[in-house]
């Protein structure tokens, strides 16, 4: 799934940029909700880093709605002003 991170009109990212999430700490969400591939073998939290270049980054399915969900990302590549 692509996503998009282009900062704010007033605060632009670099062109490459990392965002570090652990969706499986996030006490929003209830322990059966955790996808497998958020925790390891010992079922502790992983935390992914994602790269947005250009503003942009691939991501599995889960994690781009999870990121899109909390504000983190979006799945438009458009710079949305306010």
């Amino acid at each position: 799934m692509l996503i998009y991170n282009h900062g704010s009109a007033d605060k632009p990212l670099a062109p490459v940029h990392y965002v570090w999430v652990t969706p499986a700490g996030d006490p929003r969400i209830a322990g059966d909700d955790k996808p497998s591939s958020w925790v390891d073998a010992e079922n502790k939290p992983r935390t992914f880093q994602v790269m947005f270049e250009g503003g942009k980054a691939e991501v599995d399915e889960e994690l781009g709605r999870y990121m899109t969900a909390h504000g983190l990302a979006s799945r438009s590549p458009l710079l949305h002003v306010s």
